[in-house]
């Protein structure tokens, strides 16, 4: 069934900070519909996620798209990318949950995850931490690879300079804190439910390696490849990763 959607504008805080978010919504539905929480990838904001909210929204889902503290040069939200780190973003997508969770029109039983890049990484951190609120989750070319691009820019935590320009936002020591000694496998396989991981095979910021390795390692886990595309889908392959993400859905909703 096809519905309208809606689209609503929010503020909440985390830490005193503001966030900003936007949540696309079934236009005419009645009673409770699955939420799904969209974070963004480095340097991305609410934007990121639009198309898929829309989609996924006239299929009866409520999707709030979010920007992360000091996530981007286009951030909504307050904070500053000198102190953001997958870490201040953890914090900040727990917040949204729980926010999502008291909007009345939520069925809070059916609270999905989406994260690209790295929100996907933030995601599944979360989800592994939250695995009894998290119903199901879909990772878009996940930034598994995060620990590893860091130690290949700098040797250790005492090399990085106190402000540096990375993918277009300058950011801060505090991105690199904690993050040399972090195992990401130790932190996601916690999350026993099912998984969809969506990569282009033609990623060249994050290898779909990654991806294949983590399906492996993951208890239940499904991997999408989206042939010729890159990081960041466009031309037509958001509306095939669309489509996979529909079918994920309407398989594990309750």
């Amino acid at each position: 069934m096809e519905w309208g959607y809606k689209r609503e504008e929010i503020v909440f805080k985390n830490n005193g900070e503001k966030i900003y978010g936007v949540i696309y919504s079934p236009k005419d539905s009645k009673g409770k519909v699955p939420g799904i929480i969209f974070s963004h990838g480095f340097n991305g904001n609410n934007e990121s996620g639009a198309f898929y909210a829309k989609t996924l929204a006239e299929k009866g889902y409520a999707v709030c798209c979010f920007d992360f503290r000091g996530g981007s040069c286009n951030s909504k939200s307050e904070g500053s990318s000198l102190n953001m780190s997958i870490f201040t973003e953890k914090s900040d997508l727990k917040v949204v949950i729980e926010m999502l969770q008291d909007f009345e029109f939520i069925d809070s039983n059916n609270i999905f995850l989406i994260g690209e890049s790295q929100g996907g990484l933030v995601s599944a951190i979360i989800a592994a931490e939250n695995k009894e609120i998290i119903r199901g989750m879909i990772l878009i070319y996940p930034a598994l690879c995060i620990v590893e691009d860091a130690k290949k820019r700098h040797e250790n935590i005492e090399n990085v300079p106190e402000s540096e320009e990375l993918m277009g936002l300058r950011i801060g020591q505090e991105y690199y804190k904690n993050l040399f000694d972090f195992n990401i496998y130790e932190n996601i396989l916690g999350y026993d439910k099912e998984v969809l991981i969506i990569h282009g095979d033609k990623d060249e910021l994050v290898n779909i390696s990654y991806s294949v390795e983590a399906v492996k390692k993951y208890k239940k886990a499904e991997l999408s490849i989206i042939k010729d595309a890159g990081h960041g889908f466009c031309n037509g392959s958001e509306k095939e990763a669309v489509k996979h993400m529909i079918n994920y859905m309407e398989k594990h909703k309750n």
